[in-house]
Formats: C-alpha cells, structure tokens, sequence
C-alpha cells in the first residue's frame, strides 16, 4: 500500500483532486483517476468486512437513517447511509426495511 500511515480517505482525496486538475497531463489524471477508484474499492470493502465491535447495532442503524434524512448530507451520502442502515437491519431482524427512499430537500425549499 503506498498510502500506508496515511489516511486513505485523504489520499483518495488527493488522488481525484488531480484527476480533476487541468494542470495536471491527461495522463497523470487518468492514472489518478484509477488509483482514487482502487483506494475507494479498498475502503467499500473494509467498511463492508468491519464490524460494529462493542457497539449497539440497533444505535448503529438509528445513525445511519439520521444520515439519510439529514438535509445537511448529500444525496449520495444520504442513499450510502440508508443502504448500510438497510443491510444492519436485515442482519438484525431478518426483514428488510421499509422505506428505502431518499428525498433530497433543498436546504433553500425551506
């Protein structure tokens, strides 16, 4: 990992900052590109492998749907966060749950 000791969110940061820059050759962007979309995967995997040790899963679940009606959160984010309340749920209770769309409010329609 050359991202080692580092956070690989900040990386990947970094990584897309110079996929997007127009100073930066076609070249190098692209292969910035692929290794913000490998430090991504890395961490979708991690997130999905990691466990919720020492912690309640039904609190877990109650954070992630605050994520995903909270209007300060992207609608991005917002659909991550029900997924993954979503899945926790599934786990917990052997149902899936209900509701699962997001209707993204502008912070100016209030």
């Amino acid at each position: 990992m050359e991202y080692e000791g580092k956070n690989p969110g900040n990386v990947e940061g970094g990584f897309k900052a110079a996929a997007h820059n127009p100073n930066v050759s076609a070249e190098k962007q692209q292969e910035s590109l692929e290794k913000a979309s490998q430090i991504h995967e890395e961490l979708m995997l991690l997130e999905s492998t990691m466990e919720y040790e020492g912690k309640n899963p039904g609190n877990v679940e109650g954070g992630f749907k605050a994520a995903a009606h909270n209007p300060n959160v992207s609608a991005e984010k917002q659909q991550e966060s029900l997924e993954k309340a979503s899945k926790i749920h599934e786990e917990r209770t052997g149902e899936p749950l209900k509701d699962q769309t997001i209707q993204k409010e502008s912070k100016d329609s209030k």
